[in-house]
């Protein structure tokens, strides 16, 4: 009993999320489908029961979970390694497969394992399930359904998915979405991993820096209102103008200037521009027309054009001298900051 198959089965009981399974029903499992190796169901029951015996005092796989002759897998990740096998050796139809990976979190292995099982095991398969994750991105976007399922899916696949046709259609996915992708940001997980995707070829950045412009401008002029009046609340102070010029550089860098991204996650249209844009000649170049009419081009959250409206009349109560004074310091950071960034040409296709 001891094999692959038998936790296999058992991952599939255990399904979803590595729940508990009780004794008798795991014996009555075994049974079934081991008892004809054995003479009687007694002496099949007993392999079973020792099966469990040993799994609970030799190993760390399958173990006695809080309850009272109950079990589980040990750790998630065995549980949902041997599920992974259980879908690419069970269920044979691709929407079956596809609907089987939406019960798990997103923080699950089992995308992974999934797809790389496939992709080394049977090539046929594996590009069936990527073109069906597809085709349910596409029916997510004609449905308006926002919060991406089909999206954080093949996003997780990524991590094993290289061939250079999916790559293009994924990155051409973002950029053709980017006004439901700007919107409904927070519901896309697992955002490194679209990073890593676009940052791995130099047609992928231009793409995506060119569809997000107006969006991250939006967001790169909000924070650097944002930071204005921050700097405005504390620049006069004693306690700042008495810094030393080391000082006042640590603590403008912990207290106020964080990049954006940081500020707003880990989204990965702003890592983007903030690793290969120099943004700091159109901050210095800002008119009181750019301030207006930048809210016109963003197709983002209502939330956050409600917040950018407060700071903007705020921002303009500031004299003309004291915006000029806080800015340099502002501009200043951010240009030093700027020999960070990597460049890229901005090209058209």
């Amino acid at each position: 009993m001891m094999k692959d198959n038998t936790f296999i089965e058992l991952a599939k009981m255990c399904f979803p999320n590595n729940s508990e399974i009780g004794k008798s029903d795991i014996v009555d499992m075994l049974c079934k489908i081991y008892g004809g190796r054995y003479t009687s169901e007694v002496k099949a029951e007993r392999a079973a029961e020792d099966f469990l015996t040993f799994c609970s005092d030799r190993t760390e796989l399958f173990v006695p979970a809080s309850g009272e002759d109950r079990f589980k897998f040990f750790h998630r990740s065995f549980f949902e390694y041997f599920y992974s096998q259980y879908i690419f050796y069970r269920i044979r139809e691709v929407d079956d497969v596809y609907n089987s990976l939406a019960q798990f979190d997103v923080d699950s292995e089992v995308f992974e394992l999934t797809f790389a099982m496939m992709k080394q095991k049977d090539e046929f398969r594996y590009q069936e399930l990527v073109e069906y994750v597809f085709s349910r991105m596409d029916l997510d976007t004609k449905t308006k359904q926002h919060k991406f399922n089909a999206l954080n899916i093949l996003t997780l696949g990524m991590q094993v998915i290289d061939d250079n046709v999916y790559r293009c259609r994924y990155v051409d996915y973002l950029v053709d979405n980017r006004d439901n992708i700007v919107k409904y940001y927070r519901f896309i997980h697992n955002q490194q991993i679209i990073y890593n995707v676009i940052v791995s070829k130099d047609k992928f950045i231009n793409k995506i820096i060119k569809a997000y412009e107006y969006d991250v401008k939006f967001r790169i002029v909000m924070d650097f209102i944002d930071q204005t009046l921050q700097l405005d609340s504390v620049i006069d102070t004693k306690e700042y103008n008495n810094l030393s010029e080391n000082e006042r550089n640590r603590y403008f860098r912990h207290g106020f200037y964080r990049k954006f991204y940081r500020r707003y996650g880990n989204i990965f249209y702003l890592r983007i521009y903030d690793k290969y844009i120099n943004y700091n000649d159109m901050l210095t170049n800002l008119t009181e027309s750019d301030f207006e009419n930048i809210i016109f081009t963003f197709n983002g959250p209502k939330y956050l054009v409600e917040r950018y409206n407060k700071l903007l009349l705020k921002y303009k109560k500031l004299t003309a001298e004291r915006r000029e004074l806080i800015q340099n310091v502002l501009l200043n950071k951010q240009n030093k900051d700027a020999g960070e960034s990597s460049s890229i040409d901005i090209v058209n296709e």
